[in-house]
C-alpha cells in the first residue's frame, strides 16, 4: 500500500470537506453511512459537488491517480464509519464532520501500517 499517497489523499479530503461546511453543505449521517456501505463516497463527493477539488490521488481524471489508494481509502472509510458513530466525536447532525472524523480515523490507521 502506498501509505504516503493514502496519508496525502486524507489530509486533501479533510481540507475538502471542511471548505463544503464552511460553505453551509451537509449531508445526513445515514446518507454517509448508506454511501461509505457502497464504498464510492469519493465518486459521489465528486459528483455532487462541483467545486470539489484536489483529491489528486483519489480523482480518476488525475495524473496522480492511483487505483490502490482509491481502493484503500474507500474501504476504510466503509471500515471505520460502521465502528464508530457521530455521538462518538460529539456531533449531531452533519454527516461531512462525521466523513472528516472517520477520514482522520483512516489517516491513523495508515500511520500505524507505516510503523510510525
Amino acid at each position: 500500500m502506498e501509505n504516503e499517497a493514502v496519508a496525502k489523499a486524507c489530509v486533501d479530503l479533510v481540507r475538502q470537506l471542511l471548505r463544503l461546511v464552511d460553505q453551509g453543505e451537509s449531508i445526513g449521517v445515514g446518507r454517509f453511512i448508506r454511501i461509505t456501505e457502497e464504498e464510492n463516497f469519493v465518486e459521489f463527493l465528486l459528483q455532487h459537488y462541483d467545486d470539489v477539488r484536489y483529491l489528486h490521488y483519489l480523482d480518476r481524471d488525475s495524473s496522480l491517480y492511483r487505483p490502490g489508494v482509491h481502493e484503500y481509502f474507500n474501504d476504510a472509510m466503509h471500515r471505520h464509519a460502521n465502528v464508530v458513530t457521530m455521538e462518538d466525536y460529539g456531533l449531531r447532525t452533519n454527516g461531512f464532520l462525521f466523513a472528516v472524523n472517520v477520514t482522520l480515523s483512516v489517516l491513523e490507521e495508515t500511520f500505524l501500517q507505516a510503523g510510525r
